[in-house]
């Protein structure tokens, strides 16, 4: 049994656009939400390969 996620795929993409979109380095985004600045870029990385779906339990 997989562990549960503990950001919603729409803060994901919430924050990922935000990066995108030159709102806040990975590492601002990140204390927003207090998590490590790899993780976002990790969002940020399975985002550019898969899009919306990313995020999605499949992945």
């Amino acid at each position: 049994m997989g562990r549960k996620n503990k950001y919603s795929k729409e803060l994901k993409l919430s924050i990922v656009k935000r990066y995108l979109e030159g709102e806040g380095s990975t590492i601002f985004l990140a204390k927003e939400i207090n998590t490590a600045a790899n993780i976002v870029s990790s969002w940020v990385k399975k985002y550019n390969a898969f899009g919306e779906s990313a995020f999605d339990i499949s992945h």
